[in-house]
């Protein structure tokens, strides 16, 4: 916090660990390869935004385009389309955490979704299950949406976070 306030905020953070160390060389090589690919969105994103807003995009920004990327410009729990200019309404839309973080503490992109706002707060501390299970056919559009978000292996755990039916006390204590 005392280097972000003499100094602004850093545009970026570079954090090596002794463990990537342990990794041989084609293992470090396919996670640098992953972090560029992840860099190279994030500086797309920024650049999109930054013509769209007209001004320098803030991290949350960045954070609802790619959200809403991986989402193919869909709200997941209404199904409606999300446009960019949608991106700087800060009322219109939030990203929500799919299983609710008191229960996970889970906060990485793969817990987290852009929402309507008003879906996010009729899902409440809720599981996406227990808040369409009720109705097979409110789930079954759901479930279709979360299908059509593509096959990359960043996507594979939130889909499961998506369709995960409980969270029960042996979840809760991981």
């Amino acid at each position: 916090n005392a280097i972000v306030r003499k100094y602004g905020m850093p545009d970026r953070i570079h954090v090596e660990l002794a463990r990537d160390l342990s990794k041989n060389h084609s293992e470090r090589g396919k996670i640098t390869r992953d972090n560029k690919k992840r860099e190279d969105k994030r500086n797309t994103a920024r650049n999109h935004l930054q013509e769209l807003l007209g001004r320098e995009p803030r991290g949350k920004d960045i954070e609802k385009y790619r959200l809403a990327e991986e989402q193919q410009w869909r709200c997941l729990y209404s199904g409606q389309a999300i446009s960019p200019g949608m991106l700087d309404d800060d009322g219109l839309l939030q990203v929500d955490h799919i299983i609710p973080y008191s229960l996970s503490f889970d906060d990485s992109m793969s817990n987290r979704v852009l929402v309507f706002s008003s879906e996010n707060q009729l899902k409440g501390q809720r599981l996406p299950w227990q808040y369409f299970g009720d109705d097979p056919d409110k789930w079954a559009r759901f479930e279709a949406n979360v299908r059509a978000m593509g096959n990359e292996d960043i996507l594979r755990k939130k889909k499961a976070n998506l369709l995960r039916k409980e969270f029960g006390q042996d979840a809760q204590s991981e």
